[in-house]
């Protein structure tokens, strides 16, 4: 059962990253169907999926699906921010924003960030109940199944 209680469903995920390449992988070795997966939609940016949630229109369970996915991945650093200071990624402002119109999907960050940092960002945005993992060279498809599995409640 996915979280949303459809028996046999697969846990839809929504992925908002930069990395083209990392997308790639996250569709074809995480979220996939043998692993009860379905990506339901995958943005560039934050503020493209801020952008394209729809704003006082009455969703049917299915049409939702698509704009609340059981599990949304983010990835907190923006592009052209590699490097050089920020006050706040487009992913935390995104995050926010989901929270902010109620969308309640559970959010897994994955970020080169340090994992302080990280925390201080969700801390300050006062969003404590998004999970995160950190991207690193020891970061395999079989970890990010482990981190999503257990933000929506499967692990």
């Amino acid at each position: 059962m996915n979280p949303r209680g459809d028996v046999g469903g697969p846990i839809t995920v929504g992925i908002c990253e930069d990395d083209l390449e990392f997308v790639e992988i996250l569709q074809s070795h995480v979220f996939t169907p043998e692993n009860g997966f379905e990506v339901v939609f995958t943005h560039g940016s934050a503020f493209e999926f801020i952008e394209s949630i729809p704003i006082g229109v009455v969703m049917t369970k299915d049409s939702a699906r698509n704009f609340m996915p059981d599990l949304l991945v983010i990835d907190v650093m923006p592009p052209g921010t590699h490097g050089t200071s920020y006050s706040k990624p487009d992913g935390v402002t995104a995050m926010a924003h989901v929270r902010q119109v109620g969308l309640t999907s559970p959010i897994l960050v994955i970020s080169s960030l340090a994992d302080s940092i990280i925390e201080e960002l969700l801390r300050d945005a006062n969003l404590e109940d998004a999970s995160f993992i950190r991207k690193s060279a020891t970061l395999t498809p079989r970890k990010i199944l482990e981190a999503a599995r257990k933000a929506v409640g499967h692990g």
